[in-house]
C-alpha cells in the first residue's frame, strides 16, 4: 500500500491539531542512498517521482 505525499501531510497535520499541543519538534531525515554502484540492483525509477 503506498500513501501519497499530500495525504501523509495532511493526516500529519490532522493528528498534530488533535492533540491540542502548541509546540512540536519536527525532525526532517535529508538521508540519501546511492544504489548506483550495486550492479544488480535495478528499477528503482526516480526516488522523487513518487512525490511531486
Amino acid at each position: 500500500m503506498s500513501t501519497s505525499f499530500p495525504s501523509l501531510a495532511q493526516e500529519t497535520l490532522r493528528q498534530m491539531k488533535a492533540s491540542g499541543e502548541s509546540v512540536f519538534l519536527c525532525v526532517q531525515d535529508t538521508t540519501e542512498i546511492n544504489y548506483s554502484g550495486r550492479e544488480k540492483t535495478t528499477g528503482l525509477g526516480d526516488r522523487e517521482a513518487d512525490f511531486f
